[in-house]
């Protein structure tokens, strides 16, 4: 997955237009198709653009889509599948296979039909809060009532959370993408992570504000609660 991640950020290098494009596709005969739904999902949100990656190691090739907030990449599919094998899934997400030879073709196709039937306010950063929580409000009790709302997805969302004034009184980095912190509100603090930080030469001590979803570590059978972040 990490090394996919970084041949997409050395095509993005290399080919600067691709950015100007309203949906990222893009394919490669030494990726791996099993994770290539974890990566686009990364670039996606990354990136603010739906995103297909398609892998040409077999035939017909396989890729994986992603999409953001309003946009339906299967509606899109559907608009350009005189070009497709096959393909499935729903608004937000979906599988396709395609033959090598119409790669060019398709994703020119997918690039006219979202320009066309989107808007710039389509492509604009977007975060969703259910609830502001304080860090004293985080129980076990509270994580039991969340649990009983799965399962989630697309059409019941996991909820989202956001507190203010949060210090870090410790963190440290795992594998310099990642940073596991102890949080401090008023006296309550908390465990928490913060998955593929985006400079770890600047850790910010201090939030003004963070997002995060709660979850219980059972790492080792610790099973304590733990908030991971989801935007700051």
């Amino acid at each position: 997955e990490q090394s996919i991640m970084d041949d997409i950020e050395k095509k993005f290098l290399r080919n600067p237009e691709i950015m100007k494009n309203s949906i990222i596709v893009l394919w490669d005969k030494k990726w791996n198709p099993g994770v290539l739904g974890i990566a686009a999902s990364k670039i996606s949100k990354k990136h603010t653009r739906p995103v297909i990656l398609i892998s040409t190691t077999a035939t017909p090739a396989t890729g994986s889509c992603r999409s953001i907030g309003n946009i339906n990449i299967n509606q899109a599919l559907k608009q350009c599948s005189s070009f497709l094998e096959k393909f499935g899934g729903h608004a937000m997400a979906a599988g396709l296979a395609i033959k090598e030879n119409n790669l060019e073709d398709f994703s020119k196709a997918m690039e006219k039909e979202i320009a066309v039937s989107t808007c710039e306010e389509d492509f604009k950063k977007s975060f969703s809060i259910d609830c502001y929580l304080d860090l004293k409000d985080i129980t076990k009790d509270l994580l039991n009532e969340i649990d009983r709302l799965r399962p989630f997805g697309m059409d019941n969302p996991e909820p989202v959370f956001a507190c203010s004034s949060v210090k870090v009184i410790s963190s440290f980095l795992i594998g310099n993408k990642h940073r596991k912190m102890v949080l401090e509100q008023s006296g309550a603090t908390m465990e928490a992570i913060h998955f593929n930080i985006e400079n770890p030469a600047d850790l910010p001590v201090f939030f003004d504000k963070i997002a995060f979803k709660l979850k219980m570590n059972r790492f080792k059978n610790r099973n304590t609660l733990q908030i991971i972040i989801e935007h700051i």
